[in-house]
């Protein structure tokens, strides 16, 4: 059931949709905090893995865009980490599970 308001001012017209509806998984986003483009990232990393494997493994092609909206995100929420955390830029660098990865995707596949 969604309720729709119009309000404008000054500065234009503004929609405002109200909803009781929620999916899972924005009850997943809301509630981790992750992404569901997050999650795909803990998903697939079951091993130590580079940037290059990752983006493979997820059939992302463009660089920036799995920078931005995965690997970026992962690292911020602290479920991935980097295992030459000094050496960010090192060609050996690669990416693994935290613990707190470890629990959301449990979490994410009891779901």
């Amino acid at each position: 059931m969604s309720d729709i308001e119009w309000q404008s001012d000054a500065h234009g017209v503004t929609l405002i949709l109200r909803t009781t509806e929620v999916t899972t998984e924005v009850t997943t986003e809301v509630a981790t905090g992750v992404t569901t483009e997050v999650i795909r990232v803990l998903s697939e990393l079951k091993t130590e893995l580079s940037r290059k494997e990752l983006q493979q493994a997820l059939s992302l092609k463009n660089n920036e865009h799995f920078r931005r909206h995965y690997l970026q995100p992962a690292l911020a929420a602290g479920a991935i980490e980097m295992t030459l955390p000094d050496k960010p830029q090192s060609s050996k660098q690669r990416y693994r599970l935290t613990a707190l990865g470890r629990r959301l995707r449990v979490q994410e596949q009891q779901t």
